[in-house]
């Protein structure tokens, strides 16, 4: 250790000792994102620049580590030394030249492509290939000392046309930079905040490092970058996950008040009325039902988001009941159970079976069929209701009012399972389908 320090000097030890432990900490951050992403993808919910942060925080990790062995085996005159430091020193201007790439290339995508600027398209392409100088530059370096050489102490120095290489990065990142202020009301403010902090903190540092005092403000800047664009993120997934959890709040309280039809419980409620007379036994059944219908109808608003599809099941039987309940109504109903070992959103398949008897069908016809099935495969549950009425219309006015409205059931499902309603019209059925992820 003291001959380190004394063979790198105490500043460029303490860089060492900051990027070890900025190492440590990208690592942290790059696998809670990449499990945050696994838990999004689960629930169904992307957050923006995910996948793009974890190459970022990758890419810094191998910056620091580059340079932590560029620093280590500064001075060391070994074979070893000598091989390991030319290595290190070259895939540290590599990864910095990644970086720099990878922000144009990602204003070009997040910007230039969704607002549709071609001419911003072409500029952003001209600034990727002024790179490839610079990239030529690097691996002449080895063999004419261009950007970089070792004294014979395998000390590092800057050569003769480093200035091309640096002043290339900073043109980038200063253009960048003017990009985001030019057009920040075009972009999502977190884009803007996240982007603008990677582009504006390393453009600092690359202007600090015109005075080289044998240490990297490179390193320390985008290390400073990484923590504080992480806080951003979390920040902003937490915003999102409470936005979701309101917008599933609220479609729980109008799936309850859409639900419980005063329409429907007048027609019930007449029917048990008239069995009072004629059987009070079927009467007293069918107010049991009734009860339980209710019950299913507003517990949704204080249960959980999911219950177990036999669950699910029970209150579509409690619905047939009260149909049936009309002894004029003849059509078929059937029941093919291959799976019960999942759970669904709670009322979504009652309101399926609804829709498909109110509207599909003609209830009154013994030749009207609804089937009901569920199964499952390696990697998906399934509900699939058909009937054999006559149809109707997919657009988007029919999938918000037919019935408590088909569009606020997919909403739900995609909410609280990364689930997906698919509706088709084949061979005189009309099949909608449920697909529900496993767990994994």
């Amino acid at each position: 250790m003291i001959e380190l320090i004394d063979r790198v000097g105490e500043p460029v030890f303490i860089q060492i000792i900051l990027e070890s432990w900025n190492g440590i900490f990208l690592l942290i951050m790059m696998f809670s994102l990449i499990i945050a992403k696994r838990a999004d993808r689960k629930i169904n919910t992307e957050i923006p620049l995910t996948n793009e942060l974890i190459v970022f925080y990758a890419a810094i990790f191998l910056y620091n580590f580059f340079d932590i062995l560029c620093c280590c085996f500064s001075g060391d005159t070994s074979v070893c030394g000598r091989i390991t430091k030319s290595i290190a020193e070259i895939c540290y201007f590599v990864v910095g030249a990644f970086q720099t790439l990878f922000f144009l290339q990602l204003v070009k995508k997040q910007i230039a492509e969704k607002n549709e600027l071609e001419t911003l398209k072409k500029v952003i392409f001209g600034f990727q290939l002024l790179h490839i100088p610079c990239l030529i530059l690097l691996a002449l370096t080895p063999f004419t000392k261009a950007l970089y050489y070792f004294d014979e102490q395998n000390y590092y120095h800057r050569g003769q046309y480093y200035w091309v290489w640096y002043y290339a990065t900073i043109i980038s990142f200063a253009f960048i930079t003017i990009v985001f202020i030019a057009l920040h009301k075009k972009i999502n403010s977190f884009l803007v905040r996240v982007i603008s902090l990677a582009a504006i903190i390393p453009l600092i540092a690359f202007i600090c490092n015109f005075a080289y005092i044998g240490i990297s403000f490179n390193n320390i800047s985008v290390s400073i970058t990484a923590l504080l664009v992480f806080m951003l993120y979390e920040k902003h997934r937490t915003a999102v996950f409470i936005r979701n959890a309101n917008e599933l709040e609220n479609k729980r309280y109008d799936l309850m008040k859409a639900q419980i039809k005063p329409h429907f419980i007048n027609n019930a409620m007449v029917a048990i009325q008239e069995l009072c007379y004629e059987d009070p036994e079927k009467a007293a059944e069918l107010i049991n039902h009734f009860t339980r219908y209710l019950r299913n109808n507003i517990d949704v608003t204080n249960g959980t988001a999911l219950i177990p599809v036999e669950k699910e099941i029970a209150a579509v039987k409690e619905y047939l009941a009260l149909e049936y309940a009309d002894t004029e109504k003849k059509f078929r109903f059937e029941f093919n159970l291959g799976c019960t070992s999942f759970q669904v959103p709670a009322l979504s398949i009652e309101t399926l079976v609804e829709n498909a008897v109110k509207h599909g069908i003609n209830r009154y016809s013994e030749s009207s069929r609804v089937i009901l099935t569920t199964y499952e495969d390696n990697t998906n549950y399934y509900v699939v209701l058909k009937d054999n009425g006559v149809g109707f219309d997919t657009n988007e006015e029919t999938l918000g009012k037919s019935g408590i409205g088909l569009k606020n059931t997919v909403s739900r499902l995609e909410i609280t399972c990364g689930g997906s309603l698919d509706i088709d019209r084949r061979d005189g059925w009309t099949v909608v389908k449920i697909t529900i992820p496993q767990k994994r």
